[in-house]
């Protein structure tokens, strides 16, 4: 196969994905199809078979693509961040998760609809992802707490807060994009870190 025509299958196939991505956002997963898909992309039935086989596979690429996609701007965050302190790396990462649901709402969209009408399979593909969430969060928080000798401070609480506080900020996005504000849930979460972490958050 030559180049252009690899190009141009990969183009293609990033098309039929974001239609797809789309379409569970709009529609949720029962009235997804493939129809429905290539209709939203502009292409036809038969293309959208061969990039997917089945809505199953669909699916599982859909939930695969967006995991790589956050793990990999989550990576990218922490390893631009390597000199900075763990305070300023953990703002980062919830700048992150605070402007995803304005620059890729259709995102916030299609994981709440696997939360709720696919749980397994969104298990199945995404628990490392979480869990390595999890881990990160984790080990910033301890660092914060070892750095300032904060012994009052339950690290296990707070960071379980704070994946409570980013969660409902995604489902206020999710349910009512127009009362979603970056700018005052940056500051509610800050200021609950401010008060665990005084020396920290200024």
């Amino acid at each position: 196969m030559s180049d252009k025509r690899l190009e141009k299958g990969v183009a293609r196939r990033k098309v039929i994905l974001d239609a797809a991505i789309k379409c569970i956002a709009t529609r949720g997963l029962c009235d997804t199809t493939l129809d429905r898909i290539a209709q939203i992309a502009g292409v036809s039935r038969t293309l959208v078979v061969f990039h997917f086989k089945s809505k199953n596979e669909m699916l599982k690429i859909v939930l695969s693509e967006i995991g790589a996609e956050y793990n990999q701007q989550w990576n990218e965050i922490l390893e631009s961040s390597k000199t900075l302190s763990a305070e300023k790396k953990l703002m980062r990462l919830v700048d992150y998760d605070l402007k995803l649901p304005i620059e890729k709402p259709d995102l916030i969209s299609v994981w709440y609809t696997f939360w709720g009408e696919a749980k397994g399979l969104y298990k199945q593909f995404n628990a490392n992802r979480d869990r390595k969430y999890d881990q990160d969060t984790y080990r910033l928080i301890e660092s914060i707490i070892n750095n300032g000798n904060y012994q009052t401070v339950n690290v296990k609480h707070v960071s379980a807060a704070l994946s409570a506080m980013l969660l409902g900020f995604w489902w206020t996005a999710h349910l009512n994009p127009k009362q979603y504000n970056y700018q005052t849930n940056r500051k509610i979460i800050k200021s609950y870190l401010k008060l665990n972490f005084p020396d920290h958050f200024n």
